[in-house]
This record gives C-alpha cells, sequence and structure tokens, in this order.
C-alpha cells in the first residue's frame, strides 16, 4: 500500500470518529468543556486534588481521601482517619525550584505522598521523580532516611495515562551530597508494605487505578441524585472514551495493515519519521548553540529529547540553576533563575531599566523573572502541543526564529551593565546570606546541617543547648526562640520572656522547647506561595529583629541569666 493510499484510509477512520461524536455518542460534559476551554495537566491535577481534599465543597469529606489511601494500602479499610490530620495542595512548589503536581501530606500522623501528573504525555525530565522525593519527603521527614523511604509513611505516586517511569528520572542526581539510595524501586503490588522497604514509587495508570479509584467514589455515594457522583460518573467516562478512541484508531489500522508488506512500510516510514525528528531537534539546537554571546555565558539544553517544554539556555555561570536567558518553544525568550521568582520583587526596577524589551513575570511562584514583551515571532507551539508540532514548525521557520533570539542574546550578554546584575542576582545565595547576617558584637551563629536550620547565641555559649535564636526555613517552626530541655521551665519564665520579645514574638502553647514564635508570617516553608514566604523578604526580616535584639545590653544579660539558671 502506498503511504498517500494509508493516509487516506486512516483519514476515513478519523472522520467515522468525528461522525461518532457528532451523533452524540461520544458526548461528556468533561469533554465538553475540553473542546472549548481545554484541560490540560494542571486541570486534570486540581480535579484530583479536588476530590481528595477534604474540606472541598464536594460534602463528602475525607470519603475520596479514605478511599485513596486504602488503594495506596497505607491505611485499611477498618480504619478511620481524621480529616484535620491533612492537606491537600495542587501545583506545590517544594523547594523554589520543583512544582509537585498533587501533594498530599499529614504532619500528625508523618505521611507525605507526592502524585506526578501525567496525563497529557508529558515525557520524565531528568531525575524528576528523584528531585520529587528529595524535596516533598526526605525534607518533610527531616532528614529521617529510615521514614522517606517507608512505603507507609512515603510514596510517589507516577501518573500517566498509560506506562511506568523511565529509569532515569528516579536515578539519584550525581551532585547530591547526602548518602541518598542510587535509585528508587518500583512498588512490587504483590507484596505486603512492610516487605517493600524502599519501593516507594506507585505506578498507576488513569485507564486503570485512577478509573478504579474513581469507581469505588462513586458507589461510595448512596444518593443517585448526588452532583457530585454524576460528575464522577462523567470524568470516569471521559477518559474511557479517550481509551475507546485510542482502541478504534488501533484496531483500523490493524484491519488496514494486515499484508507483511505493508507493515514493514509503515515501520519503517515511522522509523524514518523519528529520525527526521532527531535531525530537525539537533540542527535547531545547534542553530541555537552557534549564537555568539559574551564568554562569561554558557549555551546548554535541559534534556536531550525535544519536546515542546524542551528549554535552551544561555547561563550566566554555568551551572544548572544559575541565571540564564532561557528559550521554550511553547513560551519564547524569558530570564529565568531557579528559586528565584521573588527576586523580581527586590530588583524590580533595575530589571525594568536594564531589560526594556522585556516585561516583569506576573506568576507569583515561578523561576521566571521576565518574559520577552513581544513573542509571537519565536511561538513555535502551545503549551498543550506535542513535540511534533514544535518541530514542524521549527523546520518551516527556525531560521527566522534563530535570527530573532540572536538579536536579543548578543545585544544583552554583550551589555556590561546587564551582566553586573545577573551576577548579583546570581551570587546571592539563601543561606549564605542567613549566614552573613551582622549581629551584636556578644553573639555567634552557626548552621546545623541535620535539619537544616540557623542559630545565633551568645560567643561562649553551646548553640545546640543553651538559648537561641532558631531559625528552621523548610519548616513550619519558622523563626522561634529556643532552648534544649526548657519545655517543663517555659511556664516559671513566661512572664520574663514576655517583657523582653513580646513586641515581635508570640507564646508557643505546648510543652516543647520552643519558646516564641515570630507573630505573623514566621517565613518558614520555603516556596510555599500561601504562606507568603520570600527568601528576600526572610532575610532583610530576620536581619532586622536580630540586629534589634542582639545589640542590647539587657538581651545578652537575659540570655546569660537563662542559660545559668538552667544549669542549677
Amino acid at each position: 500500500m502506498e503511504v498517500q493510499t494509508l493516509l487516506t484510509t486512516f483519514r476515513k477512520t478519523i472522520t467515522e470518529w468525528n461522525e461518532k461524536e457528532e451523533k452524540g455518542e461520544g458526548f461528556n460534559i468533561i469533554e465538553f468543556i475540553n473542546r472549548f476551554w481545554g484541560i490540560w495537566e494542571t486541570k486534570h491535577s486540581q480535579i484530583l486534588g479536588f476530590l481528595l481534599n477534604p474540606r472541598e465543597t464536594h460534602g463528602q469529606g475525607d470519603l475520596f481521601l479514605k478511599l485513596f489511601l486504602e488503594k495506596l494500602r497505607i491505611i485499611e479499610e477498618k480504619d478511620k482517619i481524621n480529616s484535620n490530620d491533612w492537606t491537600v495542595k495542587v501545583e506545590k512548589r517544594s523547594n523554589g525550584r520543583d512544582q509537585i503536581d498533587i501533594l498530599v501530606q499529614s504532619h500528625r500522623l508523618g505521611i507525605s505522598i507526592a502524585i506526578e501528573n501525567k496525563s497529557n504525555d508529558a515525557k520524565d525530565q531528568w531525575h524528576q521523580l528523584y528531585r520529587y522525593w528529595e524535596s516533598a519527603i526526605y525534607n518533610f521527614h527531616n532528614g529521617n532516611k529510615e521514614k522517606a523511604l517507608d512505603p507507609k509513611y512515603s510514596r510517589v505516586v507516577y501518573l500517566p495515562k498509560d506506562g511506568t517511569p523511565s529509569l532515569q528520572t528516579r536515578t539519584r542526581m550525581k551532585d547530591y551530597k547526602e548518602p541518598y539510595p542510587e535509585i528508587l524501586e518500583l512498588e512490587d503490588k504483590e507484596l505486603e508494605l512492610d516487605k517493600q522497604k524502599g519501593k516507594i514509587i506507585s505506578c498507576w495508570t488513569y485507564y486503570k487505578d485512577i478509573r478504579d479509584w474513581l469507581v469505588n467514589c462513586k458507589n461510595a455515594i448512596h444518593e443517585e441524585s448526588n452532583i457530585i457522583k454524576h460528575f464522577i460518573k462523567n470524568y470516569i467516562q471521559f477518559w474511557d472514551i479517550i481509551k475507546l478512541k485510542e482502541d478504534f484508531y488501533m484496531n483500523e489500522l490493524s484491519t488496514i495493515l494486515k499484508d507483511l508488506e505493508d507493515w514493514k512500510n509503515v515501520t519503517q516510514l515511522a522509523d524514518t519519521v523519528n529520525s527526521l525528528k532527531k535531525q530537525w531537534a539537533n540542527d535547531f539546537s545547534i542553530q541555537l548553540a552557534a549564537i555568539e554571546c559574551h564568554s562569561d555565558f554558557s549555551y546548554n539544553k535541559d534534556r536531550d529529547e525535544a519536546n515542546y517544554y524542551n528549554d535552551f539556555r544561555w547561563t550566566y555561570g554555568g551551572a544548572w540553576g544559575d541565571i540564564a536567558f532561557i528559550y521554550e518553544p511553547h513560551k519564547g525568550l524569558s530570564i529565568w533563575k531557579a528559586g528565584a521568582g521573588k527576586a523580581r520583587e527586590q530588583y524590580k526596577e533595575r530589571l525594568e531599566h536594564i531589560f526594556p524589551d522585556f516585561m516583569i513575570s506576573q506568576d507569583s511562584n515561578s523561576n521566571y523573572l521576565m518574559h520577552l514583551k513581544d513573542q509571537n515571532d519565536i511561538l513555535l507551539c502551545n503549551s498543550e502541543d506535542k513535540e511534533e508540532v514544535f518541530l514542524w514548525e521549527y523546520h518551516n521557520k527556525g531560521e527566522q526564529v534563530r535570527k530573532f533570539i540572536t538579536e536579543k542574546i548578543r545585544k544583552y550578554t554583550n551589555d556590561q551593565e546587564v551582566r553586573n546584575l545577573l551576577k548579583e542576582i546570581n551570587d546571592w545565595k539563601f543561606e549564605k546570606e542567613l549566614q552573613n547576617i551582622v549581629v551584636g558584637e556578644n553573639f555567634k551563629v552557626e548552621k546545623y546541617n541535620t535539619y537544616i536550620d540557623f542559630r545565633w547565641g551568645l560567643k561562649d555559649s553551646d548553640l545546640d543547648k543553651d538559648l537561641v535564636f532558631l531559625y528552621y526555613p523548610y519548616n513550619k517552626k519558622g523563626f522561634c526562640l529556643w532552648k534544649r530541655n526548657f519545655g517543663n521551665k517555659k511556664e516559671q519564665y513566661k512572664s520574663l520572656f514576655a517583657e523582653s520579645f513580646s513586641e515581635d514574638f508570640e507564646w508557643v502553647e505546648d510543652n516543647a522547647d520552643y519558646i516564641m514564635r515570630l507573630k505573623g508570617n514566621a517565613f518558614s516553608a520555603i516556596g510555599n506561595e500561601e504562606e507568603g514566604f520570600s527568601k528576600y523578604e526572610a532575610v532583610e526580616k530576620l536581619t532586622e529583629i536580630l540586629q534589634k535584639y542582639t545589640n542590647k545590653p539587657e538581651i545578652v544579660e537575659f540570655f546569660k541569666k537563662i542559660n545559668e539558671a538552667s544549669e542549677q
């Protein structure tokens, strides 16, 4: 069969399916919404997050969450759960760099579940699942490796339409200094959880596992007229129709390709198309790599494979995460730095002055600082498109895109004022800035790596047991006054602490060693947009507070008094 004949025949297959939809045979309210407004990966995450969140307006409390936890085998059917113990976050930024699609956690029970949604067939990013485990699970457990690798407390759910994660996405990055495992292992559904140490990656699919969970959710709602029950039914049908459509196409192709020679020819054609895609992608990268920019910048790609979300970078400093001009076929040209979204607030006026062709990014929780104002000439696809669209568009107007980008890259990388600002932003390191806060002459600072906390106390004191200002940037405790083994003595000294610190700190009403906590925003939980966390704001505020108190002679004497009292 000639290629043209095959294409013509398959177009008829597509037409047949479209006719079925026109007759209403494939009608579904979710698909109707998808057709006009689009339901991409983020929307699917929001739907699942809505159902999982016991405090959402579906009116079913913890019912859906409980069924989800049962399916993960974290709890049993007979077990009860408390809705107040659980939080469900969608598109949760966990470390300033990684954005977890859905994060289900219970701090009281010590359980953290990260869900990586691949509903729209996005390819695995390098070390993606491993990075999510490190940021959303290992850090959640405060570095407790035992719990971070125990499937009863820790889980990464990989969720495509169908399929399993690649080896590279669950492999340890080379630059990790912690004694992490080399590879995160896949769950064995045939084994009991107690026998699955380290097997924390659960491979679910929309077509099977999510569908089964949704059916259980639907059946658990007894009122037939319940609107949420109808919504879930429609959502199940949405995925059923997608699977049915794929099966319909495959069955028709199987019918067309009965002749062995036809099959060989089509297979050869597919291989040739894949080779062509690789060639086009490589040609595009070579064109961008040939752009002459200042020697302080280095060109690199984020991935080896070509995808619509593939990005091409001119990085100041050269290391991943350093500030860079970044080109993405679906987004255009931007200025980017890992975890530096909030830096645009700090540097807004200078950025706008130095980069008149760019505008400040409006994303409140992003790595992007700025986006080029006029992107129309260099956009090659939409965010929902697959790589085929990007590569075809590149083949037809890649030279035009290269010329446009070349002009901007040369213009800005060769500007000394630009390089000075980028260096300043690049060199700003959160933990370094904390350690460099200037405090009173009687105080010192230490960083404790076990739980990543910072402590300011008297120079002649033991900061692991004596009274300190303690800051946990990656923990809800935030900025506190702390002293080891002081919990049972707190009430005795409550009035003295209140007298000295109540202007800025509030009392911690428990028997823990945390005495007082910074009022309002304690600058905890890095990357948590809801709590308004900003590394720049945190350093500025902590500098203000520490300089205010550590330079007071009466505070120096107060610290001495508390330290001496505890020794008696």
